[in-house]
């Protein structure tokens, strides 16, 4: 008796395992499938040939599909002293053997979880087999296919300034408000090396929604990430912005870190946002100098901290004590560090009128968004990557978790 026909004459039970016949009714009907395909697609190719002259060669080539891997006959003519394959021209077969749907497929496996895992699971489904190896180099070309598709795009023109009459105009518009952040995480490569890996968000604070006082969640965003330089990071990053915000008007606010490139990015493509220094990385400058003038005494850290980053909320920070009854050079430090970082961002801690406007002081979002992104995929332990490897991960995970419809539209481009 074949499990595919339970209910054949003296069969005593319909099956003995749900699942086993599941699995085996999927195989034999997905290779009647691709088999069906596979000859359709070869007669159509042999009505095209049929009647014509000049045959110089057949070739054979394999194409993978979502179908599994189907190999079709084709045969090369010399007509008029040129070399043609008709089915080419009239068929439009395509130069690449992976169609786009079983490629984009590969390419969510791929950037979903490590590469011989997925590589299983896609053989699961398709039937397809390929090598490890081979199932990583395709989700690393398909990345740098990606990188170099949003390279080519042009950032529209925006109009960041308005005019005397369109500002009187629009004054008692309220204008859309969104935010920017970036931070950057490191990221294991072969030979023991750690780059930087850059990350950056854009979402409207319309979807902003806090579903308790320790979470949150935004329903439409837009990531950017890579490995390559600032300025690349830079150029994709306001690629995306103009995408993101077009042409309307609306209120940026972007937040930072206290690294130098970001605020520079910000006032060289961004001159009219709002620039916040994230609160949580003054915490933790507050904090490092809290451990080092109570070094055993966690209750007196917490309360000097508490009362110091109330008065940095306060717009305060010039009323910030330092001064202590020990004086160690650790102490010496983390004092300096902090006035340091202060005064580098006077101009960014104003957080009473952050806070009054409704801003947020916290970037949070972009520490998510480097997990997601970036951490979930490319940092598990043991792993290190090529940076061509990770670049081609990061970008393809970035776009597949934005909001927006570039991951549809590339492959649709891809298909075209």
């Amino acid at each position: 008796m074949s499990i595919l026909n339970p209910m054949e004459e003296n069969n005593s039970s319909v099956w003995k395992n749900f699942n086993e016949f599941s699995e085996e009714f999927f195989k034999k009907k997905k290779e009647e499938n691709r088999r069906e395909f596979e000859l359709l697609v070869q007669s159509k190719i042999e009505a095209i040939e049929k009647g014509n002259q000049g045959c110089v060669k057949i070739v054979s080539r394999n194409y993978y599909t979502m179908f599994g891997k189907i190999s079709l006959k084709i045969r090369c003519f010399k007509i008029n002293g040129q070399f043609r394959y008709l089915a080419d021209e009239i068929l439009k077969l395509p130069d690449e053997k992976w169609l786009t749907k079983a490629k984009e497929l590969l390419s969510i496996l791929g950037i979903t979880s490590e590469f011989a895992n997925a590589n299983r699971i896609f053989e699961e489904i398709t039937g397809i087999k390929i090598s490890d190896r081979g199932f990583a180099n395709i989700v690393e070309k398909t990345g740098a296919e990606m990188y170099s598709y949003f390279e080519s795009k042009e950032p529209s023109e925006l109009n960041l300034t308005d005019s005397v009459l369109t500002a009187e105009v629009r004054k008692n518009v309220i204008k859309p408000r969104y935010y920017l952040e970036v931070d950057g995480t490191m990221v294991g490569l072969k030979g023991g090396k750690f780059k930087e890996a850059k990350v950056g968000v854009i979402f409207a604070e319309s979807e902003h929604f806090s579903l308790s006082n320790k979470r949150n969640y935004i329903r439409e965003k837009e990531y950017i990430s890579t490995m390559n330089s600032r300025q690349k990071f830079i150029d994709l990053m306001y690629l995306s912005y103009c995408e993101k915000v077009g042409y309307q008007p609306h209120e940026l606010s972007i937040l930072g870190d206290g690294a130098k490139w970001i605020w520079s990015m910000a006032d060289k493509y961004y001159p009219n946002a709002i620039q916040i220094l994230d609160f949580y990385h003054v915490s933790e400058y507050i904090w490092k100098v809290a451990r080092q003038a109570f070094p055993d005494n966690q209750k007196s850290q917490k309360e000097w901290s508490d009362i110091q980053l109330n008065l940095l909320k306060s717009s305060r920070a010039g009323e910030i004590t330092l001064e202590f009854k020990i004086d160690t050079p650790e102490l010496k430090e983390a004092i300096k560090n902090l006035k340091s970082y202060l005064k580098n961002n006077k101009n960014r801690i104003d957080y009473k009128t952050y806070l009054e406007k409704g801003l947020m002081i916290g970037s949070g979002v972009i520490e998510s968004s480097n997990k997601k992104v970036v951490g979930q995929r490319l940092k598990q332990a043991g792993m290190f990557w090529s940076k061509l490897g990770a670049n081609s991960v990061m970008t393809l995970r970035a776009c597949y978790l934005s909001s927006s419809d570039n991951w549809k539209n590339f492959w649709k481009q891809h298909a075209a």
